[in-house]
């Protein structure tokens, strides 16, 4: 999904990020060795077609933050968002006009001594 593209090039153009989890941001699940932190994103898309006859796409994408430190897992959730929420900027020839975080929610997993900050965004695209 084209939205996708955006996100991956998003999150992995952030310096503050890649120094947290280097190239560790997944599309859909977590590669096998789960090395931590790492990021995982997925896209659920509803493209539809204006009168106009531009592609037009409404996705809702899912980000799952990871990691073994609370105060890391906080730390990804703020520059996620400041690398996600845009308006009106052009990746890979598909416009972003709008994206916005809508939930939040924080888990720990005691087996495995595990953070997960869960973010949702809306976006819409154009390309």
């Amino acid at each position: 999904m084209e939205t996708g593209k955006v996100v991956f090039q998003r999150l992995i153009d952030s310096f503050d990020i890649s120094q947290i989890v280097g190239d560790k941001i997944y599309p859909g699940a977590m590669a096998e060795e789960r090395v931590f932190p790492a990021i995982v994103y997925s896209i659920q898309s509803n493209p539809v077609a204006n009168k106009d006859m531009a592609n037009i796409d409404r996705p809702r994408v899912q980000i799952d933050i990871y990691s073994q430190a609370y105060s890391e897992a906080q730390r990804l959730s703020s520059l996620c968002k400041k690398a996600l929420e845009v308006y009106g900027d052009t990746v890979h020839e598909i416009t972003v006009h709008w994206a916005e975080l809508d939930s939040a929610s924080d888990n720990f997993d005691p087996d495995l001594k595990l953070h997960h900050v869960q973010q949702g965004y809306n976006f819409i695209t154009l390309w």
